[in-house]
């Protein structure tokens, strides 16, 4: 009697098989279809995240980290990769990696704002290593999107304690100061962490914003002008010398906007205009 034929599915008929198998908990069809799925095209993110998600499903901790570090490595970003990945380390004890990738989590629902989301991450990441500065200082930047300044600050508060050298939760703090309406601390925050990072754009610009803010009557608002006037002109030159492609010149004009006869904002703006062909307005800066 001859074996009846055998019927070979074409990939994609295989990769849903495989799905099926294991949605419904069938882990060892399912991998016994996402291994040589994997091995016929292993440039792609999702088959080594499905594989790697099923190994660490079945215990195979170190073989499902492996695949699913190298699909977070081809395709970052990708939420169900980071969160797999994140679980499967820290079902293996890898405490600190497992910290980092649940950072790395947040930190993507925090640029979707899902600003509830990312804070409950950055909280899991802080309860596997307490004091992990990315977790910290991502923490305070969400309370402070969350609007609750008052806990931003003690957060980002107590970070510095123990690293007062991080210049972006110094930043952070800042922005937590400002949302508290304490001007003068954001102020002396956003000063600091210039000092640690000469060229931290955002930081310059933030100290602008302040400076500005602060106030804007009599000699002392003049001061105050002139001070945010300078950060500006000190933000496009900091942009200007590593991209000359970047947007410098609304630094120099916002600059003018407060100093109308800034000697230095309008001799940058001329040499940006030059530079880009606008002979006529260039030379008259």
């Amino acid at each position: 009697m001859s074996s009846p034929p055998q019927t070979t599915l074409r990939f994609e008929d295989a990769v849903a098989l495989a799905a099926v198998h294991h949605r419904e908990g069938r882990l060892e069809e399912a991998l016994a279809l996402y291994g040589p799925l994997q091995a016929a095209r292993s440039e792609e993110p999702k088959l080594n995240a499905l594989l790697g998600t099923v190994l660490a499903q079945l215990g195979r901790l170190e073989e499902g980290v492996a695949f699913l570090s190298q699909a977070e490595r081809m395709a970052p970003g990708d939420l169900e990769t980071t969160s797999n990945l994140a679980t499967a380390l820290q079902a293996h004890g890898q405490a600190r990696e497992a910290a980092d990738a649940w950072s790395r989590l947040g930190g993507l629902l925090y640029g979707q704002r899902r600003y509830e989301d990312a804070k409950g991450l950055f909280e899991r990441a802080l309860e596997l290593v307490p004091g992990h500065p990315g977790a910290s200082a991502n923490l305070g930047a969400t309370l402070q999107a969350l609007g609750r300044h008052g806990e931003a600050v003690e957060r980002l508060s107590a970070l510095l304690a123990g690293d007062p050298e991080e210049a972006e939760a110094h930043n952070n703090l800042g922005n937590a100061h400002m949302g508290a309406g304490d001007v003068e601390a954001a102020i002396a925050s956003y000063r600091q962490a210039i000092a640690l990072r000469l060229d931290y754009f955002e930081a310059y610009s933030n100290l602008g914003l302040a400076l500005a803010h602060r106030g804007t009557g009599g000699g002392e608002g003049e001061a105050r002008r002139d001070e945010a006037a300078g950060a500006l002109v000190n933000l496009g030159n900091a942009r200007n010398s590593l991209d000359p492609t970047a947007a410098v010149r609304e630094c120099y004009e916002k600059a003018l906007e407060l100093r109308p006869d800034f000697p230095a904002a309008h001799w940058n703006l001329g040499l940006c205009l030059l530079l880009r062909g606008d002979f006529a307005q260039g030379w008259k800066e």
